[in-house]
């Protein structure tokens, strides 16, 4: 049997007249806490139901908490969230009554801090708890797994690691094993309500991931981040269970990317709310800042996934994987000089064994990883390779063009923030 402590707090709220904003006596807003043991640490479910905001689509709250926490709907429906420096803004569609109701939840991390409310607004106005607020601290449960912390830099050991051990090592091109990549994030855009995959990335924190700049791109020019959505945990192209979706909160493509030719073809996605880690979502570790030059990685080996084509140029059903050995820019450069002569940088590097196994439409944005002493480290981001002669698809008989993301750490640093 299952027992379940819920603990239940109504705050009543009323505000001053102002414009658009609620009326006093009006309204009663109540939000409704519940801290269900059962379920997981640090976790309780709000209750947002209001009436006459002369608001005409929607109802704006900020929540601001004591401590870390993220923040989603239950129902995507019923509104969306976007995540501020320190507040979280959730905006309420009007239901066809006219009124404004819905259930968010609120998860703080694992292990930490409880999120009490600390600020509430609503359409601007601040409101205040009164005196007949019931505030109540649960009791924090110990941490029942380990969860790795935000990889913050070039050396933490919390990153890179899977949960899920067995099947470490890969010979060729082949469907990977659930759990395998729990950093590679599946990249879509929302064009008039539907949804089109476009590429991969990588979770490098709980709110940031990598990608190429060409994959939030349209037209040369950006995408604005209401059009793209995350979904992390995934291994079918096509649902599955330990999906989790993101919206986006902020894209920030590099200043000095060039659609036409690819050159510093890197970005960053900024989620809209935390991720909560777990067997199938971690982040990979970012490479180390005083190790950076290319040569020492000449002849790895590099192992990248993705659903990109398959022999049949189509998308993979399944999260596929390969490992590409790295090669000098030289020898990428005389293989065809033609193409990769008006590529190659001091910024990027090939890798491949021209072979046909390689990475394909569909596999852009998504990582190649290094295996060092169990920990895999981001070392390039996919970037382009050659394109057959018979059709727009790519040649797997030809290197690979990789961003090097361990050259721009620095700039990676300063936009993560």
């Amino acid at each position: 049997m299952l027992w379940r402590l819920v603990i239940v707090g109504v705050l009543c709220i009323v505000a001053t007249q102002a414009g658009n904003r609620p009326a006093l006596g009006e309204i009663c807003n109540r939000i409704i806490f519940v801290y269900d043991l059962s379920y997981r640490e640090n976790y309780w479910r709000g209750i947002f139901r209001t009436y006459k905001i002369s608001e005409p689509s929607k109802a704006r709250i900020i929540l601001r908490f004591s401590a870390p926490a993220k923040v989603s709907l239950e129902n995507d429906k019923d509104g969306s969230v976007l995540a501020g420096e320190d507040a979280f803004h959730v905006f309420f569609t009007k239901k066809n009554d006219g009124s404004y109701r819905s259930r968010f939840l609120v998860e703080g991390r694992r292990g930490g801090p409880f999120p009490i409310l600390e600020a509430l607004y609503i359409n601007g106005v601040e409101i205040c708890q009164n005196n007949n607020t019931v505030k109540i601290r649960p009791r924090v449960l110990p941490t029942r797994s380990k969860i790795p912390k935000d990889n913050r830099g070039s050396t933490t050991l919390s990153c890179g690691k899977r949960i899920l051990l067995g099947n470490p090592l890969i010979t060729n091109a082949e469907p990977s094993r659930h759990g395998d990549w729990p950093w590679h994030a599946a990249i879509y855009h929302v064009d008039s309500g539907s949804w089109q995959y476009k590429c991969g990335g990588t979770l490098i924190s709980s709110r940031i991931i990598l990608t190429a700049a060409h994959c939030v791109t349209e037209d040369r020019n950006q995408i604005v981040a209401e059009r793209i959505v995350v979904r992390l945990g995934q291994y079918l192209l096509i649902g599955g269970s330990t999906v989790k979706e993101f919206r986006v909160y902020k894209v920030i493509r590099h200043e000095d990317y060039s659609p036409s030719n690819f050159k510093n073809d890197i970005a960053i996605i900024k989620l809209g709310t935390e991720v909560a880690f777990n067997e199938y979502i971690q982040p990979a570790c970012l490479w180390d800042k005083f190790a950076t030059d290319l040569s020492a990685i000449v002849n790895k080996e590099g192992y990248v996934v993705g659903w990109g084509f398959n022999e049949e140029d189509l998308l993979s059903d399944v999260l596929s994987q390969a490992i590409l050995p790295i090669v000098s820019l030289m020898t990428c450069l005389e293989s065809n000089r033609a193409y990769f002569g008006g590529v190659l940088t001091d910024k990027t590097f090939c890798a491949g064994s021209r072979n046909g196994t390689s990475v394909c439409n569909g596999d852009s944005g998504g990582g190649l990883f290094i295996r060092i002493n169990g920990i895999f480290r981001l070392r390039g981001i996919v970037s382009q390779t050659v394109a057959r002669i018979d059709k727009s698809v790519c040649d797997p008989n030809h290197y690979v063009v990789f961003t090097d993301s361990a050259q721009y750490l620095d700039w990676i640093e300063s936009n993560s923030n």
